[in-house]
């Protein structure tokens, strides 16, 4: 038995069919990727985020293992006990913990889509992350954080025949995993979301 899979990637009509909110949020992220040249698989999240949103990225013990990361933002004042505004800090206790790095990576940005996607203009924002995340708007930070570490068109030229040939699905996610550094779980949630993918036994 063998599993055949087609991909098709998204096409102008596949796309209207997106809620509405995941097209403001990839558009919010193109932008973001268009402007400071981002759009290679990869990239130095962390250095971004210092150079070009003035963010300090800590790690800190935050006392249970359900808490991934912490997201402070003060514009008005130095947060305490910083020399900075703007604070990412992730779990400690993850350090351990198997795809730590991917994880860290991916944490990060879900706390910056926080940023870009909640603060609604207040100038002390405080959000606390846990490995559950079911309210919509972890969702969408979650979202926002697939859409900037595996930007579409990207994935959709990581995947090309000319590049994979005929490789099953598992093979893809593996590719697209190690090419942008990603864990295999949110690499298969970007190609279930992203492309339109049919399953044929033959």
């Amino acid at each position: 038995m063998v599993l055949r899979i087609t991909i098709e990637f998204y096409s102008k009509e596949r796309k209207k069919k997106m809620p509405d909110r995941n097209r403001e949020i990839e558009a919010i992220v193109d932008e973001i990727i268009k402007t400071n040249s981002l759009n290679r698989p990869g990239f130095d999240l962390t250095s971004f985020l210092r150079q070009k949103e003035q963010f300090e990225i800590g790690l800190q013990n935050l006392e249970d293992d359900d808490t991934t990361g912490l997201l402070l933002v003060n514009e008005q004042e130095t947060i305490a006990n910083t020399h900075t505004h703007r604070l990412i800090i992730i779990n400690s206790r993850l350090v351990f913990q198997k795809n730590y790095f991917q994880r860290r990576r991916f944490i990060i940005a879900h706390e910056y889509g926080h940023f870009k996607l909640h603060m609604n203009g207040e100038e002390i924002y405080a959000h606390r992350d846990y490995s559950m995340r079911k309210a919509p708007i972890e969702k969408e930070a979650d979202f926002f954080a697939r859409c900037l570490l595996m930007p579409r068109e990207l994935v959709h030229n990581t995947l090309s025949p000319n590049v994979v040939g005929s490789s099953n699905l598992k093979e893809k996610i593996a590719l697209i995993a190690r090419t942008f550094n990603v864990t295999e779980k949110k690499a298969r949630q970007r190609l279930l979301e992203d492309l339109a993918i049919n399953e044929q036994r033959i």
